[in-house]
């Protein structure tokens, strides 16, 4: 599972390209941090395998490199199970 913490401006459209790439993805509006600002929190799955090329959607999103200044918080959780109910 992939947390991603980005902005509410970017949301929608890293929503549709991930879910355009058939990854499952769950949105949840957040807030939080300096000047508590509004911030989105993706909840992707994803198997160990693909989990590069989501950082590297993420990327291409916002437009960044690894030395840009950070748009996104992105945290990789291994998950021991997942069911579907």
């Amino acid at each position: 599972m992939i947390p991603a913490i980005i902005s509410n401006e970017q949301a929608g459209k890293l929503l549709e390209t991930l879910t355009d790439w058939s990854y499952r993805v769950t949105l949840i509006s957040t807030t939080g941090g300096f000047l508590h600002r509004g911030n989105a929190t993706l909840l992707i799955g994803a198997r160990l395998e693909r989990v590069n090329s989501i950082v590297n959607q993420i990327r291409q999103v916002y437009g960044m490199t690894a030395m840009n200044d950070s748009a996104a918080t992105i945290f990789v959780l291994a998950i021991a199970q997942h069911e579907r109910m």
